[in-house]
């Protein structure tokens, strides 16, 4: 009796350990199936690999993927569709241990758009949802003030090339492309960074509390500084040293370097003027007539300097300023930009509220082009030299949207501060 006792009693134990085993086996299996991404039963992933992220550089495009260390991958495939190609086609094969394709020799300004699956023996995932890119010889630089960031966009404004948190508050760029690095003004720290291409930085002591707004010598690359609490001008060389003072402005409000005769134009909203200060300090010209001036372009082919004066624009003969072409009927004009090649000058007029502020585009004669409305709280625009385009910034909302010549919207990035500036940068080597 004891004996059968016993064998039952292991029956029972045994066969408990099997329930165990296999109800172990069952849960590694799913676990298994659950964290295997390109199993097409994965609710997460659907057995598909992410979208591949996208940069450029003038015309090659880097397609990275991510990368599957749990599976023995084959071969990581490559599709991609140009500009109205009917559909993907297969153009590379990698290798499982690459997770980066360089596509070269790609045609400016022409969408490519780009998928991506992976492969094992006997069966290729499902294709990834599509990314998208416009190559081009230009990068677009923005001012992330809330986030202290300096972002380095792709030509068509919408991936991230570089990131750079070293600032507290930027509110300032402008890029030089012939010495290939720019100029970021830091409003907190009083402080003006150069920033080189591959994101390195230098910080200048400038010793001048409250810059709000700086100006670039394309010549020899020193800057024009510009102290609208204090009312002063400082010309600075490019390792920081000082070159001329100028004081007494009158609430100044811009400045802009004329390519000509490197002289400094001051927009001074107390006086109601825009002054020219030589290379030595020394003003020689002072044009009046405005309200209350905002910001300034100059049209040095055309000896013209374009006057955002508040609800107005001034279209001003440099040579016969008494001559000067005036549009009104804004509400508030607040920054300019010129197209160096087709000489059309770009607008914010800027109101309160949600989707109340308007884009302007006024050509070289004076008409209006169009008027783009639905934005809110613009900060700033820039103008792409290669292809007239114009990238404008909304402080509130976080986003940088890319007009073509003819207002059209091509894209629009949301980032996660707020942008007070944005700025081209136009390859010329």
């Amino acid at each position: 009796m004891v004996s059968t006792r016993t064998n039952r009693g292991g029956a029972v134990i045994a066969l408990a350990m099997q329930l165990c085993i296999a109800l172990f086996l069952s849960i590694s299996c799913s676990e298994r199936q659950r964290i295997n991404p390109i199993d097409p039963d994965n609710p997460e992933t659907g057995g598909r690999l992410q979208a591949p992220e996208l940069v450029s550089f003038r015309d090659t495009v880097a397609v990275k993927w991510q990368k599957i260390e749990s599976v023995d991958i084959s071969t990581y495939n490559i599709y991609r569709r140009i500009g109205n190609e009917p559909e993907f086609s297969l153009i590379y094969r990698a290798q499982p241990f690459d997770d980066q394709f360089l596509d070269t020799k790609a045609a400016y300004d022409v969408e490519r758009l780009y998928k991506v699956s992976a492969s094992v023996p006997g069966y290729e995932t499902p294709w990834s949802e599509a990314s998208r890119i416009r190559p081009g010889p230009s990068f677009v630089w923005v001012a992330d003030a809330d986030n202290g960031q300096i972002i380095k966009l792709s030509h068509d404004g919408e991936h991230i090339v570089l990131r750079s948190s070293r600032f507290v508050r930027p509110i300032q760029i402008v890029m030089n492309p012939e010495f290939q690095f720019g100029w970021v003004l830091d409003f907190q720290m009083n402080d003006v960074i150069q920033v080189k291409k591959d994101g390195e930085f230098a910080r200048l002591a400038i010793h001048q509390s409250a810059v709000s707004a700086m100006a670039n010598d394309a010549v020899d690359n020193s800057l024009w500084l510009l102290s609208r609490r204090t009312g002063v001008l400082r010309r600075l060389r490019p390792d920081g040293s000082e070159r001329l003072f100028v004081d007494d402005l009158k609430n100044p409000r811009a400045v802009l370097v004329d390519p000509r005769t490197r002289a400094a134009w001051v927009v001074q909203t107390g006086s109601g003027s825009i002054i020219e200060i030589d290379t030595s300090g020394a003003i020689v010209r002072k044009i009046t007539g405005f309200m209350a001036p905002q910001h300034a372009v100059l049209d040095a082919a055309a000896d013209v300097m374009w006057v955002a004066d508040s609800t107005s624009l001034h279209i001003v003969p440099l040579d016969a300023p008494d001559r000067r072409k005036i549009i009104s009927g804004f509400g508030f004009l607040r920054k300019l930009a010129l197209d160096p090649a087709t000489r059309a000058c770009w607008g914010i007029d800027w109101a309160f509220g949600r989707g109340n502020s308007r884009v302007i585009k006024i050509g070289r004669a004076g008409e209006v082009q169009f008027t783009k409305a639905g934005f809110t709280d613009l900060r700033a625009l820039a103008i792409d030299a290669f292809n007239s385009h114009c990238f404008v910034a909304e402080g509130a909302l976080r986003a940088v949207t890319e007009l073509d010549a003819s207002g059209d919207v091509l894209s629009r990035l949301v980032l996660s501060g707020g942008i007070l500036d944005v700025t081209v940068e136009t390859l010329l080597h």
